[in-house]
């Protein structure tokens, strides 16, 4: 019985988890929620269209009574305001990430009356698929040049006095019993 169950645990154990496709982030200022969800999966593909969508918790907040903007801010602090529709609660857009990297992704919420405070969403994305970011090629210093080439020619020198006193130093090599 017992052997049973220790297999059953393990069978169990084996089996695939189940994936958290959404985020849930709060605002910066008050205890107001929103559920983040980013196609392919919550994990963005650089170079393709993703569609980026927060859910606000409950009818407190919605077109009628706030304005919205999307920033999406690269890891180089370059921020590009994001088109976005809403609906009822739901704020939509669409967005392509240029390459790979980290971004920010902010949600904002100014009321329309301007009686409550903005309602700001935060949340860091990574983007680790398709296009990988322009690498720059670093020139190596002169100083540094100059040391490998000053090192090989160094090596290349006492190669080559060893391989032209290889007789003499065999010979030394005998009479001193090495």
């Amino acid at each position: 019985m017992k052997k049973f169950l220790i297999l059953l645990t393990l069978c169990l154990g084996l089996l695939p988890g189940t994936a958290a496709a959404h985020v849930l982030i709060s605002d910066e200022s008050r205890p107001i929620g929103a559920i983040l969800h980013i196609t392919p999966d919550d994990d963005p593909i650089a170079g393709e269209q993703s569609s980026i969508a927060f859910t606000m918790e409950g009818r407190a907040v919605s077109k009628k009574t706030h304005a919205f903007t999307l920033q999406v801010i690269d890891d180089q602090e370059r921020a590009v305001y994001v088109p976005i529709q809403v609906n009822d609660s739901t704020a939509t857009a669409t967005y392509t990430f240029p390459r790979q990297g980290a971004y920010e992704i902010v949600l904002s919420a100014e009321a329309v009356n301007g009686t409550s405070p903005t309602l700001t969403f935060r949340q860091s994305q990574r983007v680790a698929r398709g296009e990988k970011a322009a690498t720059s090629i670093v020139s190596t210093p002169f100083w540094a040049q100059f040391g490998v080439i000053a090192a090989l020619i160094a090596l290349l020198v006492i190669m080559m006095t060893v391989f032209n006193r290889r007789k003499t130093l065999l010979a030394y090599a005998k009479a001193q019993k090495f």
